[in-house]
């Protein structure tokens, strides 16, 4: 198995450009995402058509200076990753090499166990079967870009409609803007909005993530946003790759959320992406993949729906059952994965 780091970008372009991916499967996004400790790596198994790329992280389970033996775990990037090929040309026997091949390295590499999201679009579930366990966790949205604007727009639902005329009557204009320029107000609404919705520190991204972002050649990411009477209450980064157009990161201002002007950026970035021939237009999930009100909100503009879903394996039993019996947590069952990295909440004394 050829195994491409982040020192050879050239490389890993290159076996990317034989099959089907996303942003997320990229070098510069990996680069981008990466947190101290982590090495991200494009793992290559078999040759030409039958070759099966996946894109890892590869972190240490203990800090450095822990005095603890060297072992790692894995995982996927923030986003939708997992495996990619040219699914409909494998046979069993690549899948078997596949396998074979990552069961090497990850012993090699004394890793304990394996998590990462999956893409709900190119459906590539299907070659980790056998390789620990795969959870369908809940459903995406995307809209097929491939019919007329006329036909997409009549699929919304029709207080989605009304609420994109009540904006624009209102005066609320959305545009793409440029990052250089707005990306401060982007971050001032989008950290406000997790610190609404209770985020997690990881949804917290700096300035330097975003001008990353933004200045990536294997991808495209662009800034939408919603302006009234010239103020930005709403706003939205968009990615493109091969077809591919991602709601990745978005929010909207407090005193705004009333108007829901999210409507009108969705519109306008699906007649955008159509214009540039993209295939399809993926709003995402709901929080965590529940169905819960922002998938109810996403799918009042399309009933097309994908599956997204979860890969867990435990690659070294005996070794993860001695990390979650030394954080005091259980090692079967669902929930937090893998468990030994599961948050510690402080105690409360009254």
């Amino acid at each position: 198995m050829q195994v491409i780091g982040l020192s050879d970008k050239a490389a890993w372009r290159a076996a990317l450009s034989t099959v089907e991916y996303d942003v997320y499967h990229t070098a510069d996004y990996t680069e981008n995402v990466l947190q101290e400790g982590e090495q991200g790596y494009l793992l290559c198994s078999g040759e030409g058509e039958s070759r099966i790329l996946l894109p890892v992280l590869l972190r240490p389970v203990d800090p450095p200076g822990a005095g603890r033996p060297d072992w790692r775990d894995v995982t996927s990037v923030y986003g939708y990753a997992g495996p990619v090929a040219n699914f409909e040309r494998l046979t069993d026997r690549d899948h078997a090499r596949f396998h074979a091949d990552l069961t090497d390295f990850f012993t090699d590499q004394r890793v304990v166990a394996v998590f990462s999201r999956l893409h709900p679009l190119l459906n590539n579930h299907h070659v980790l079967a056998g390789l620990g366990e795969v959870h369908d966790v809940g459903r995406t949205v995307s809209i097929d870009l491939s019919t007329s604007p006329e036909r997409q727009r009549s699929l919304y639902r029709e207080n989605h409609r009304t609420g994109i005329n009540r904006l624009r009557r209102a005066g609320v204009e959305c545009r793409e803007i440029s990052p250089g320029g707005f990306t401060d107000d982007f971050m001032e609404i989008y950290h406000d909005t997790m610190r609404r919705v209770g985020a997690g520190p990881g949804y917290f991204f700096d300035r330097r993530y975003f001008d990353r972002l933004f200045g990536a050649g294997d991808y495209e990411a662009h800034l939408f946003g919603c302006f009234l009477e010239g103020r930005m209450i709403c706003a939205g980064i968009f990615t493109r790759s091969r077809g591919i157009v991602q709601y990745h990161l978005g929010g909207t201002r407090c005193e705004f959320l009333r108007l829901a002007p999210t409507k009108l950026l969705f519109d306008t970035v699906r007649l955008w992406a159509g214009e540039r021939r993209a295939g399809v237009f993926h709003l995402g999930g709901g929080l965590g993949g529940e169905e819960d009100s922002l998938f109810h909100f996403k799918a009042g503009f399309s009933k097309r729906f994908h599956v997204f879903r979860l890969w867990k394996w435990v690659v070294d039993g005996p070794r993860y059952r001695a990390l979650c019996e030394r954080r005091g947590v259980p090692s079967g069952g669902a929930g937090f994965f893998p468990g030994y990295r599961r948050p510690v909440r402080p105690s409360v004394s009254l």
